[in-house]
């Protein structure tokens, strides 16, 4: 099967917000989730789309629309997929070098945590083995892309190295076995 992983666009700044932070696309993030759809639909023909499996966190929904839409296909949301900052109050876009040093290593707290490297694990074998023969894209986000990675190459090493950008796609063929060949990471020529 081929595994598209695609990370969410850019999304809004949320300063607080008792119930989660949850934000949606910022106009650029919509601008860039409507690049990563139509390059997606130019290849249909030859490279159809069968599936598309989504977290639910507003960010990842909202860019997976212009594909379903692009595709015709539904979304399936997955609780699995969902970031390790799912549960924050805010949620900020921080680049590697513009973090504090706090900033960094909740960060890395997080892609560590034993049971966000467990929950997407499961999500991804789960969407692989429903899709099985198939392509599938996966809308998530970018701590999942580097986790799912590294899950899916046998090394857990490997997460803490990767930076996505956003609607970036990540390319993998995945054998009936499980075996996973890494065909391409973070194209975004629509960027």
């Amino acid at each position: 099967m081929d595994l598209l992983l695609i990370r969410h666009g850019e999304a809004e700044t949320i300063e607080y917000d008792e119930d989660g932070a949850d934000p949606a696309l910022s106009p650029l993030g919509r601008k860039q989730a409507d690049g990563m759809a139509a390059h997606l639909a130019e290849r249909l023909e030859a490279e159809p789309i069968h599936a598309i499996v989504a977290s639910p966190m507003k960010r990842a929904a909202e860019t997976a629309a212009p594909l379903a839409a692009a595709t015709g296909l539904d979304v399936t949301y997955d609780e699995q997929l969902r970031e390790f900052d799912a549960d924050q109050t805010s949620y900020r876009v921080l680049q590697p070098g513009d973090m504090t040093p706090e900033q960094a290593q909740m960060i890395l707290d997080g892609l560590q945590a034993p049971e966000f490297i467990s929950r997407v694990a499961d999500g991804i074998d789960a969407a692989i083995g429903a899709n099985r023969g198939k392509t599938l894209a996966v809308v998530c986000h970018g701590g999942v892309i580097m986790q799912a990675v590294a899950h899916l190459l046998g090394a857990p090493n490997i997460a803490l190295s990767l930076h996505v950008e956003n609607t970036a796609i990540t390319r993998l063929k995945v054998s009936g076995s499980g075996f996973a060949s890494l065909i391409s990471f973070g194209e975004a020529p629509w960027l």
